[in-house]
């Protein structure tokens, strides 16, 4: 409420008509619906205060609509009259209750809605020109004092009744202070002028109403107007800031209704072939990009206005996966058009859960979750903007907690008050750098470098990315792959990270074969490998070999053997193409002899030990780390590390020889 009083003053909105804290109890109305808070009136109340509190502190005016409740209504009043029913014990217990709780807590302005409701005044007039709805009940009896506005009498719930002018003219009378959207002002001044000689209404009472509204400009400081200053208005409106409180609230707001076994969010991936399902005409959504992040994820779209053909064409490609992650998109608002589903998109996702685990994103109304009873994994999402589809992807892995419970009952599957909770998060979340406590503005420092070590050619380009507190905060990517600018570097561009795998593979496999008792840190290499016993470093306890401290060389220059003083390939180390005895590809043409690691491996063994104790950077060191891993697991280190860790994590772009799994176009060069 704050933030939309924040910026509603800062391009000179006085009021806003808003909240809507009519009881949303008919799941067929077709003109609240989701303007509500839902069809509890303690959390209809309780919201409504809430957001009437945050706007009126900044001198924005809040408007309670549409007394005396237009919740339980099939009609539109845009079109027709809707006549409300119940006793009216029954519009006190329920439809009145926030109203009364808005005036209590001081709300400053209400909306009178056009409504017939026999049982405050069984006349038969719209509510909106009724007195003894407008003065009688909003202002007798429940005490309110502030300015009333009429809904728009250009609204068929009255104009087709009275005619332009005097339905002005009974909308004063009956006691609003504000006629909203007339249809003939000059026409509607010159009803009331008649209607103030007829004595229908006095001048002293039209001078109360010119006074309140007098009252209220004061309040907003209009008595020291000043114009609206337009340099940066639209940063201020697009803060960063404001941007995280809409992310926070729609992760609030997301509603796990369904979780059969407890199985969102998303686990042991290593066994799971993933789909992702756009039912949207647009293609892949900002939900299925998100979803990428993840886990490695194919994609597919489709209209849900599809031919038969084009169902069971998708349905085909769908059937090597064991999970299928659906987002419902493009759905509207209306009861009578079904929230914009389609039969066969319902058919679809019915076929889907039969085959495989199916899980279900419904962007729209949590009235339509009705057609999802069958669903065993499914949220509700309420809206379709980028922000939501986003925190939805990360609500299904575990980045964000699902906390959200439903304001309304959609069927008997679907109550007021359903939502599951998970009380963990798994995964790292992706957000801004204001959810961390630092400031967007300030990445664009990063920006600048990026640029300037492309301008200045010490980089063709590059991929940034910042994780703060488990927050991915920053993720960009510049320029391109090479300097022909061919290739553009995106985020799901993949790049050798070298010395990063002593960390990343030697010391994970380290650290599990230790804390199962397998490794012993305190014994030597020449405990582990006997090839090194004699040597200069049989004796190396492993703390010296992990922490460097083993005065190993930090690097021996393998490849110069293996040419001649002219820089040519040496013919008996080196062919053009594999065969059996020369395997080992070091490009696509060329081929190491298989024998050339016993060389390798040799010269480490050969090689000098200087300074032990003292700190060296080494590459040895972790070479032969390695060698005690594969030793005490008799698997190759790479097998090892994929099957315990980046398997079961989903880490499906970390791991060796990418060419037998990635295109190489997808590669970034590393080196010439």
């Amino acid at each position: 409420g704050k933030e939309l009083g924040s910026e509603c003053a800062r391009i000179g909105v006085n009021i806003d008509f808003a909240p809507d804290v009519d009881i949303n109890n008919n799941p067929l109305n077709p003109v609240i619906g989701d303007r509500s808070f839902g069809e509890d009136k303690y959390n209809v109340a309780k919201k409504g205060v809430a957001l009437m509190k945050g706007m009126q502190s900044m001198h924005v005016l809040a408007c309670a609509k549409h007394f005396p409740g237009h919740g339980n209504t099939d009609k539109d009043s845009h079109q027709t009259l809707p006549t409300v029913t119940g006793s009216k014990e029954e519009l006190q217990q329920l439809e009145l209750y926030p109203f009364q709780q808005m005036i209590d807590s001081g709300v400053g302005c209400v909306m009178v809605a056009h409504l017939n409701v026999p049982a405050l005044d069984n006349s038969g007039l719209a509510s909106t020109l009724s007195k003894p709805i407008v003065t009688g009940w909003l202002k007798d009896s429940l005490g309110f004092q502030g300015l009333t506005f009429t809904d728009a009498l250009n609204m068929k719930g009255v104009s087709a009744t009275w005619g332009v002018g005097d339905v002005d003219a009974k909308a004063l009378i009956a006691g609003n202070d504000v006629l909203l959207f007339s249809g003939d002002v000059s026409l509607a001044k010159t009803k009331i002028k008649e209607a103030i000689k007829t004595g229908e209404i006095s001048q002293a009472e039209v001078d109360a109403h010119v006074k309140k509204i007098l009252q209220a400009k004061y309040w907003m400081g209009l008595d020291h107007w000043k114009p609206i200053q337009l340099d940066g208005i639209a940063d201020d409106l697009n803060s960063p800031q404001s941007q995280l409180l809409k992310q926070h609230l729609i992760e609030n707001a997301l509603t796990l209704v369904r979780n059969e076994n407890q199985f969102i969010p998303f686990t042991n991936l290593d066994t799971f072939k993933i789909a992702s399902v756009d039912i949207s005409e647009d293609g892949e959504t900002p939900f299925a990009t998100m979803l990428k992040n993840f886990a490695s994820i194919t994609n597919f779209s489709i209209s849900k206005n599809s031919s038969d053909e084009g169902w069971a064409l998708l349905k085909n490609k769908l059937s090597n996966y064991n999970l299928v992650i659906v987002g419902v998109h493009e759905m509207v608002r209306s009861a009578t058009s079904n929230f914009g589903l389609t039969q066969a998109t319902l058919d679809f996702i019915s076929t889907m859960q039969k085959k495989c685990k199916t899980a279900v994103a419904v962007f729209g109304s949590p009235y339509s979750l009705s057609n999802f009873s069958n669903s065993n994994y499914l949220i509700c999402c309420y809206n379709d903007d980028d922000v939501t589809q986003q925190a939805a992807a990360q609500l299904f892995f575990g980045s964000i907690k699902a906390k959200g419970k439903l304001p309304v009952t959609s069927s008997s599957d679907f109550k007021f008050g359903d939502g599951l909770m998970t009380l963990n998060t798994i995964r790292m979340k992706y957000s801004t750098p204001e959810e961390v406590g630092l400031n967007t503005a300030d990445f664009k420092k990063l920006d600048d470098i990026a640029y300037e070590a492309i301008d200045e050619h010490a980089t063709p380009g590059c991929e940034v990315m910042v994780v703060k507190s488990n927050v991915v905060i920053y993720q960009k990517s510049f320029g391109y792959h090479t300097y022909d600018a061919l290739d553009k570097v995106t985020n799901t561009d993949l790049y050798d990270i070298a010395s990063v795998t002593k960390i990343a593979c030697t010391t994970l496999c380290a650290m599990k074969l230790y804390n199962e008792g397998l490794l012993d840190i305190n014994k030597t290499v020449g405990d582990y490998l006997p090839e090194f016993r004699g040597s200069n470093k049989e004796d190396i306890p492993l703390t010296q070999i992990l922490t460097h401290t083993a005065g190993l060389k930090p690097w021996i220059p393998f490849w110069k053997h293996t040419v001649n003083v002219d820089g040519t390939l040496r013919e008996d180390l080196y062919n053009p193409i594999p065969t059996k005895t020369f395997s080992l590809e070091v490009t696509p043409n060329i081929f190491l002899t298989n024998a050339y690691t016993d060389t390798i491996w040799q010269n480490i063994i050969d090689s000098p030990v200087e300074d032990r104790g003292s700190y060296k950077y080494s590459d040895l060191d972790f070479y032969i780390m390695k060698a005690i891993c594969e030793q005490i697991t008799h698997v190759p280190i790479d097998q090892f590390v994929k099957t315990n860790f980046y398997s079961p994590l989903s880490l499906s772009t970390i791991g060796y020889n990418p060419l037998t799994h990635f295109s190489k176009d997808r590669i970034v060069p590393s080196n010439f």
